[in-house]
């Protein structure tokens, strides 16, 4: 999966955090849908791993620590494994 890194997307990702009942809403190509925590956070960790500057990466990053702040331990790894398997794809 490949995320462009520009503003848009990472106001979408930090409209997505406001949670409700363990997941998010977040508008995506013209169509809501519902995201849990752990999918916010592998979105936001892989925009924080291809940022194009440390700008954007340093927003993505706070971004990601605001979303696992209401992650489990579990959430959190899964999340992480997730990140990385994608941003090697």
């Amino acid at each position: 999966m490949k995320i462009k890194i520009n503003d848009k997307n990472i106001a979408a990702l930090q409209a997505a955090v406001k949670k409700s009942n363990g997941s998010a809403t977040a508008h995506t190509h013209g169509r809501r849908c519902r995201m849990s925590a752990t999918d916010a956070l592998t979105r936001a960790l892989i925009l924080a791993l291809t940022a194009p500057d440390q700008q954007r990466a340093d927003r993505a990053i706070a971004l990601a620590e605001s979303i696992g702040a209401g992650c489990t331990k579990r959430q959190i790894a899964t999340a992480k494994r997730n990140a990385a398997k994608l941003a090697r794809a």
